[in-house]
């Protein structure tokens, strides 16, 4: 993992459900298990290929992991403790609008890929 999401990651903090937003390759979902930070993790991708890749590299997790091919939040059906959306882009807007079932940070970034270098956050 980068610096800029290893740093994002330190603001999570800790709780019961870590859901990774555009979580491509499943990384940061990987660390929120490993740390023991979160018991469970939700992945969502509005890609199915990029899913696909996160759901391999968590399978070992099992029922530890649930997955969504999702624009955003507007699929997941499950609560989660923390929302992670990082690197998406400018493009990706406001969070206003949407429903959270039980929810008590999320941490988002809108930088352009442009920027993703190290320690752009």
């Amino acid at each position: 993992m980068d610096n800029r999401l290893t740093t994002l990651f330190n603001l999570a903090g800790e709780g019961e459900t870590f859901c990774d937003v555009g979580c491509d390759h499943g990384l940061v979902s990987l660390k929120a298990l490993e740390s023991g930070k979160f018991k469970r993790v939700i992945i969502a991708d509005i890609s199915a290929k990029s899913l696909q890749k996160a759901q391999k590299l968590l399978a070992p997790y099992g029922d530890k992991v649930s997955s969504y091919v999702s624009d955003g939040f507007n699929s997941i059906t499950e609560e989660f403790s923390v929302g992670f959306i990082a690197g998406m882009g400018v493009a990706f807007g406001s969070l206003r609008g949407w429903y959270f079932l039980s929810c008590s940070k999320i941490i988002k970034t809108v930088c352009p890929r442009s920027d993703r270098n190290e320690g752009a956050f």
